[in-house]
């Protein structure tokens, strides 16, 4: 257990990095004389180089062992975070941030893919991989709520300071609780045929078995060798691609989206033809984990967008003070905690589709208390977060059930890359709706509202892969 608590720390340590500078902007840009410009590059400097990577960052995991590639990622994820603490200048801040996310996205999948050596039990495993669902919520949640008490009591620089500090800490203990593997290129000698696909045939509950390694069933079945070496063109391609998509969603830069499209149909046509794809396409074949992926990446969404319209309104409507926005979403990250902690019992319960159908659901319910921004605001704050927090859980197990273990990193990096991708296109698409107008805030979340309960009913009617 102390193993698996020195990982989810560091999970949601990379998380609420996204989020611990939201509030504290203003402060930074003062700070530092910092044009509206140089801020917004900031701001999205530390998810364009983690969500650009993670693939990436998933395979050199699976290739070079899981340790050693969260080792190496947490401490230049550490390392820039001391950096970015320091930094005289907007210069030296940006190529920070952009150097943490580098960090964030080697050690996020390679801390997934130790989950395996940590739990090698399929139950134990299965209910590790339930709770690692929710602890995206939580990390972005805490990051927003220190955000604000760093901006009102003390200096911005202990949002990097902090981090830094908890990297050191990581380091230290790292070698005394977590497992040695056996990376993928240490196995070129194991002969041919080596790689297996796993295939499951677990179903849930209601079809006679229960979904996600809660006692499933597995077949293996012989399949070509495991590659030996990284993808060098997929990978160019699969990080342009994702970096300028969240780029070009982030600005509103339409061309960028266009040349994002390119460069990510190039990198699937690549895959097809790659003898050692970064991305095997039959990773990607199974409709459940295509759901499971977009699931995670709606629910993130959800979560920075309404997150984001909050601190808004509260502040500019109402007029409370950075310290007190970043007080009102201590509720919403109470919910996510005692979610993710049950989550998993109810999976194993009731299966992964009962659990996912009634996160969107209630996700749904939440938005649309919430998108009034009146009387039913605190109930809409308790909601959402059960809705989401169910959404992760029972979507990272699907997503990662059946995954064979020389790929475990690569399936992390997928669904981190839903994690991240999530929030730049929902917060893209609902500002636009919104128009930027505090009065159409509201149109902005029922829409997003309607959206889950269209995932909602395809996850209920998608259950065959």
């Amino acid at each position: 257990m102390r193993a698996f608590a020195l990982l989810s720390s560091v999970q949601i340590m990379l998380i609420s990095a996204i989020t611990v500078v939201t509030v504290a902007l203003p402060e930074i840009q003062r700070s530092l004389g910092l044009t509206a410009d140089d801020l917004a590059l900031v701001s999205v400097a530390y998810g364009l180089a983690f969500s650009g990577l993670l693939l990436v960052g998933g395979r050199l995991a699976d290739l070079y062992g899981g340790r050693r590639a969260f080792g190496a990622g947490v401490g230049l994820f550490g390392a820039a975070s001391a950096v970015a603490a320091l930094a005289p200048g907007p210069a030296v801040l940006l190529a920070a941030r952009f150097a943490q996310g580098v960090g964030a996205a080697l050690a996020a999948p390679a801390a997934m893919a130790l989950l395996p050596a940590v739990f090698p039990e399929p139950e134990r495993r299965a209910r590790a991989t339930a709770t690692w669902g929710g602890l995206a919520g939580i990390g972005a949640v805490l990051g927003l709520a220190l955000s604000g008490v760093f901006a009102e009591w003390a200096s911005w620089r202990w949002a990097f300071a902090l981090p830094a500090l908890g990297s050191a800490a990581v380091l230290s203990a790292a070698p005394r609780l977590l497992p040695r593997t056996t990376p993928v290129a240490a196995q070129a000698g194991a002969g041919d045929g080596a790689r297996a696909d796993v295939q499951s045939d677990a179903q849930d509950r209601s079809q006679g078995g229960v979904q996600g390694g809660f006692g499933a069933r597995k077949r293996v079945r012989g399949g070509s060798a495991v590659p030996r070496s990284l993808d060098l063109g997929g990978a160019a391609l699969a990080t342009a691609g994702l970096s300028t998509l969240s780029f070009g969603l982030v600005t509103g830069g339409y061309g960028w989206l266009g040349v994002a499209a390119a460069l990510l149909a190039a990198f699937a046509v690549t895959q097809r033809r790659a003898p050692a794809p970064l991305v095997p396409p039959r990773l990607l074949a199974s409709r459940r984990r295509a759901l499971a992926l977009t699931s995670i990446l709606l629910g993130s969404a959800a979560m920075a967008s309404s997150l984001f319209f909050l601190s808004l309104h509260l502040q500019q409507v109402r007029g409370l003070s950075p310290a007190a926005t970043s007080a009102a979403v201590v509720p919403y990250g109470v919910v996510l905690v005692a979610t993710g902690a049950s989550a998993a019992r109810l999976v194993g319960r009731f299966g992964t589709r009962a659990v996912l159908v009634t996160g969107l659901a209630t996700a749904a319910a939440g938005l649309a208390l919430i998108a009034p921004f009146g009387p039913t605001l605190a109930a809409g704050l308790l909601v959402l977060p059960l809705g989401v927090g169910l959404t992760f859980v029972a979507a990272t197990v699907r997503a990662t059930d059946g995954v064979p273990g020389d790929q475990a990193g690569l399936a992390g990096g997928l669904v981190n890359t839903a994690m991240e991708v999530g929030p730049a296109v929902g917060l893209a698409a609902l500002v636009a709706l919104s128009g930027g107008n505090p009065a159409r805030y509201g149109f902005a979340l029922a829409v997003a509202a309607a959206a889950f309960v269209a995932m909602a009913i395809v996850s209920w009617m998608g259950e065959r892969s």
